[in-house]
């Protein structure tokens, strides 16, 4: 588990297993600053010969930047 933290609060989190991205989660008031973008790099530098993440269609924007987890 990774976590991204503002002024000693917790904004979001990666939980990593062995070969999936289980849950990547930014708090709405922290989206679109680039924290689930460093969340997923982190990630993909921990496994580095891809893993499987599961997006629902209406999160677009999940899904585009999903697009290029392979390994």
């Amino acid at each position: 588990m990774w976590v991204a933290e503002e002024d000693g609060r917790v904004v979001g989190l990666a939980a990593v297993g062995a070969e999936t991205l289980g849950h990547l989660y930014v708090h709405p008031d922290y989206q679109s600053r680039g924290i689930g973008s460093q969340l997923l790099e982190k990630t993909k530098a921990l496994r580095p010969a891809g893993f499987t993440l599961w997006t629902f269609p209406a999160q677009r924007g999940a899904r585009a930047a999903s697009t290029s987890v392979t390994g």
